[in-house]
């Protein structure tokens, strides 16, 4: 008779990996869990994009980027670090947007394979970062769409 050996994850009492999943199984599990963590995270990146944008926007014109003053995209002069930091915020904006079915669905199914806590934290950043977006702080989005 073989023995089964189970892995228990520390802290939570719960099954982590068993002998009974397969390795595909698991590696499967395990995408899963680092999209679910990128999804998460989504809103906190544009925002970091726009200011990241904004500060090489300073440094360029000398001056923090204004609305309807300073145009983001021909106003600034050619530096290759800022049209890249432009650029990205499209596919992080394109990319929140699918988070925002994307993360709620992961969340549901991967809702017992974290910690209570942890689950708290995933929720608090990606609900924090909407709220972000929404207040539009220091009008980076009302810049960034001049």
């Amino acid at each position: 008779m073989s023995r089964v050996r189970v892995i228990h994850a520390p802290g939570d009492g719960e099954l982590a990996i068993d002998s009974s999943t397969s390795r595909w199984q698991q590696v499967g599990m395990g995408v899963l869990i680092v999209l679910h963590h990128i999804l998460a995270f989504a809103p906190m990146l544009i925002v970091l994009a726009l200011y990241a944008a904004s500060w090489r926007a300073e440094g360029l014109i000398g001056h923090w980027p204004q609305p309807s003053i300073d145009d983001p995209w021909y106003g600034m002069p050619d530096d290759v670090l800022y049209k890249v930091l432009y650029l990205s915020v499209i596919p992080l904006m394109m990319y929140c947007i699918v988070s925002g079915i994307g993360f709620p669905a992961f969340t549901l199914v991967l809702w017992h394979k974290y910690p209570f806590l942890w689950n708290l934290v995933l929720i608090a950043m990606f609900v924090g970062g909407l709220i972000l977006i929404m207040s539009n702080p220091g009008q980076r989005f009302t810049w960034y769409m001049d």
